[in-house]
């Protein structure tokens, strides 16, 4: 019994492993993004119930990019304080833009800028900023994480 169990089970396992791992690798964009940064803005109106920080990271082909996915959160993959979800916007050669709400920011030397805005009552909640990009296919890059 357990030589034919060896014989006929195990091959399948390695089939399956080897699917998932295909599968994985064929859902990956070709878009890479680093240098993950989360700056606070400066605010002079005390009273604002809003905490104020800019994001800036790299990308190395905003016109084959769709989305940008910000999660802010308690643990790293977590938008259990913001999830954002920017749109890359194509104009021409070069002239890649990210729009956030109503700001539209310029791409510039492979630099994405984005002003973010968290309640004030969010803050003990925030230790973390999780990055990923989606193509115009609908792959995703990896994803960056920025310990706020």
């Amino acid at each position: 019994m357990k030589k034919i169990l060896s014989k006929t089970i195990m091959p399948c396992m390695y089939c399956l492993i080897a699917f998932a791992t295909t599968s994985l690798a064929q859902n990956t964009s070709n878009i890479q993004i680093i240098d993950l940064i989360a700056i606070p803005e400066f605010n002079t109106n005390l009273d604002s119930t809003q905490y104020h920080f800019k994001v800036f990271f790299k990308i190395s082909d905003a016109s084959n990019a769709a989305k940008a996915h910000i999660l802010v959160g308690d643990t790293t993959n977590s938008g259990n304080v913001l999830t954002a979800i920017p749109v890359f916007t194509h104009t021409g050669a070069g002239n890649d833009s990210l729009v956030y709400n109503t700001q539209i920011t310029k791409i510039v030397n492979y630099t994405a800028t984005l002003f973010v805005d968290v309640p004030k009552t969010e803050l003990p909640l925030m230790h973390y900023l999780t990055l990923y990009v989606e193509d115009l296919t609908g792959k995703y890059t990896s994803k960056l994480y920025f310990k706020l």
